[in-house]
Order: C-alpha cells, then sequence, then structure tokens
C-alpha cells in the first residue's frame, strides 16, 4: 500500500521554503534582541564585579579609591637624561603597579593573588556587545579587548572619582580619592562601557572618557561635559565608535547597547542603564 499517491511537486516545494524564508524573517528581530539581552546581561555582571573589587580597594585602603595612572613631567629632563631616568625607585614602583584600573596595586590583585603578566587579560574587562575586536592596523585578533573605561574627569573640588595623577614630579604628589569625597555616588559614573583603543586596550591619559580625541563625533549644542556647568546640563549626543566607523585615536564612551545606552556602574556599587544625549553634567562630574 503507497502512503503517498502524489510527490511534491517543484511548485510545493518553492512554496514551503518561502514560507519558511518569511518565518525565520519575523524571527530574526526577536532572536537579535534576545542575543544582545543576554550580551547586555554578561555586560551589568562584569561591570558590578569591577565595583566590587574596587569597593574592596577603598575598604583595605583607608576608604581611598583606586588611583587609575600616574603620570611623569617630561620637563624634568635635563642634559642628557632620557624619559626612563623618570621613572626610578618608587615612581616606577607606583607607575608599573598603578598603571592602569586593572594594575596589580588596583582591582587586578583581588583577580590574581598570585600575579601575573598581564592583569588585563581577564574576561570581566570585555563586555561581549563590543564591535571592536581587531587590531586596527594589522587586522588581527584581540585575545582580550579590554571594553570599559573609569571615569577620571576632575569635578570642582578637584577629585576625580578614579584619580588620575597627571604631570607629577615624584610620588609624594600622588592623589587618592577618598570615596567620602564623592558627592553623589549613586549618581556618579565610574566605570563604564568603552570603546577599545586601537591595540585593543585603551591607552592612558585622558582616554575613555567623554572627551575624546577626535573629529566630528559630537552632535551639538553642549557636545561635552564641564565640571563648572550646571549638574542638570544634559551632555549632548556622542557618535559611536566601531571598527570600520568613526574611528577614536584613544578610547571613547561606547553607546554600543540597546537604543544607543550604555552600562554604567556608579560610585555606589549599584549599575545603571544610560541613554546618548541624555546623560547629565552630574552623573560625570564629581559636583
Amino acid at each position: 500500500m503507497r502512503l503517498f499517491k502524489n510527490k511534491f511537486t517543484l511548485l510545493e516545494l518553492l512554496i514551503v521554503i518561502a514560507v519558511i524564508g518569511i518565518l525565520i524573517t519575523l524571527l530574526m528581530p526577536s532572536l537579535r534582541a534576545a542575543k544582545e539581552a543576554s550580551y547586555n546581561a554578561v555586560c551589568v555582571s562584569n561591570l558590578a564585579q569591577i565595583n566590587r573589587l574596587a569597593h574592596l580597594h577603598t575598604k583595605d585602603n583607608t576608604g581611598r579609591l583606586p588611583a587609575h595612572s600616574f603620570h611623569y613631567k617630561d620637563d624634568q629632563l635635563q642634559g642628557n637624561e632620557t624619559e626612563a631616568d623618570l621613572f626610578t625607585g618608587e615612581a616606577m614602583y607606583d607607575a608599573s603597579k598603578r598603571g592602569k584600573y586593572w594594575s596589580e596595586n588596583n582591582i587586578g590583585k583581588y583577580l590574581f593573588p598570585s600575579g601575573t603578566d598581564d592583569y588585563a587579560k581577564h574576561a570581566i574587562y570585555n563586555c561581549p556587545s563590543n564591535t571592536i575586536t581587531t587590531h586596527k592596523s594589522t587586522g588581527e585578533k584581540i585575545e582580550f579587548p579590554v571594553a570599559y573605561y573609569v571615569n577620571t574627569i576632575i569635578g570642582p573640588n578637584g577629585k576625580s572619582p578614579w584619580a588620575d595623577n597627571w604631570g607629577i614630579t615624584d610620588t609624594r604628589d600622588v592623589y587618592f580619592t577618598n570615596l567620602s569625597e564623592i558627592t553623589q555616588p549613586n549618581e556618579l559614573m565610574s566605570v563604564y562601557d568603552c570603546a577599545v583603543g586601537w591595540d585593543g586596550k585603551v591607552p592612558a591619559s585622558g582616554a575613555g572618557g567623554f572627551i575624546s580625541h577626535a573629529e566630528d563625533i559630537w552632535d551639538k549644542p553642549d557636545p561635552s561635559p564641564w565640571r563648572w556647568a550646571s549638574p542638570e546640563q544634559v551632555i549632548g549626543r556622542k557618535l559611536r565608535p566601531a571598527q570600520d566607523g568613526v574611528w577614536y585615536w584613544r578610547g571613547g564612551v561606547d553607546f554600543r547597547h540597546q537604543r544607543e545606552s550604555l552600562n554604567s556602574g556608579m560610585v555606589d556599587g549599584s549599575v545603571r542603564k544610560l541613554f546618548n544625549g541624555r546623560i547629565l553634567n552630574q552623573n560625570v562630574i564629581n559636583q
């Protein structure tokens, strides 16, 4: 007994294929949204963990937040000295072990208590929604792209959330910000989504913030934050950096999640979603 009297005709087969194609097309936005939701959850978890590590540092250091980086004055050079001569003794110690927020004497010591050759090589520093994953010059895949940055913008009181010690002459000039000096820790951004540098890691010295060095990346008016501006001032919309799109020669804040949003760990330890063109000056400046 034959179960099927007739085979599928070519027309029927084409109709089935077309219906499947339509269904896949209808499902794609939902699948993309679900994928981004999972990426967003990982990102939020990463920032929450980084926040916890920063607060461990404050507890172990009499309330002081980690210093982000140390920069020494080039104009100290005299005669035949080289820039390397500035980094000696205690200065060398601080520069190498506090050079980045993930460094050995910052939050890196909690992730790698036994030491490591590269404290940046940890999964919590990489947001899965990050779009810059290959070296701009060589095209090589970046193994551990660093996709977050810390807030180093100085407030009216002269203190930045993660102290960026710029232009110091020796370690006696170094300052740290105490958690008690943050006026609104629940409003002030601490560490947030940022585009990596061309080598996969955000360079130091002012990189990675709302003030980034590239042309045509702001939609005016009021393009950038200013420490003397009103706390309620809305910071202008910023174009997104991308692998083959807008390129920042220094890292730039990256609204890479849905509806042009970024995730930010706040100084109080919470994690918030903030939207491009709707961030207030008080979210960036310690006022």
